[in-house]
């Protein structure tokens, strides 16, 4: 299948036809038990955001961040120098609804990709203390087709558990990857600093190893 010369998809910049984008998905809890570390994950997008600028893939690093509480926020894909590092926190935790719709969020710009003659690479990487406290649209048996699904296709899945609630629910769910920070603000940036140092590899490897995760 010949590509289109410049391919977009809502809220993302326009991918060159040279290249196969690198696509990462945040989706950060801003509940209000996430609030005494509301600095920390400011200053951890924030370097984040400044060490994958600054290498020579940055161009072709795309990034969609998406803020959840009771409500999940819309987001779009943006080269990763636009990147919106602010954060703040309030309200209670929809979980499963947020998995479900950043995840088929995920599943549709995949395909979409896919059939534009893309090779594309995505990584999504969830945040939250997992105090699920609401009654959304989606349950967790949505959720978990949905992580399961977009594993199946190549996504990588990474789930950053933030606390001890919640118990092997990001397993469960089908995360691949579940990093487990304890409540603690340094494990939260060494946490940030592994993905960031494996979000740098992968970004500079020809080929995708989910291993980079484990």
């Amino acid at each position: 299948m010949e590509r289109m010369k410049e391919y977009t998809i809502t809220g993302m910049d326009e991918v060159p036809n040279t290249s196969d984008p690198d696509n990462y998905i945040f989706v950060l809890d801003k509940s209000g038990s996430m609030d005494r570390y509301s600095w920390q994950v400011r200053e951890c997008l924030e370097n984040y955001k400044k060490e994958l600028s600054s290498i020579d893939e940055a161009s072709a690093i795309s990034v969609a961040r998406f803020d959840f509480n009771e409500d999940c926020s819309r987001g779009e894909f943006t080269n990763i120098s636009k990147m919106n590092t602010s954060y703040y926190s309030g309200g209670g935790t929809d979980l499963y609804s947020a998995i479900a719709k950043t995840v088929k969020f995920a599943l549709d710009t995949y395909e979409d990709l896919i059939n534009n003659a893309y090779d594309p690479r995505m990584t999504y990487i969830i945040l939250s203390d997992g105090e699920h406290n609401s009654n959304g649209d989606y349950f967790e048996d949505d959720a978990r087709q949905l992580v399961q699904k977009a594993a199946s296709c190549g996504i990588t899945m990474v789930f950053v558990d933030f606390g001890s609630s919640n118990g092997e629910i990001p397993r469960e769910l089908g995360f691949q990857t579940v990093y487990r920070c304890e409540n603690s603000s340094e494990a939260l940036q060494k946490t940030f600093r592994a993905i960031t140092s494996s979000c740098i590899r992968q970004s500079q490897s020809k080929i995708m190893n989910p291993e980079e995760w484990m």
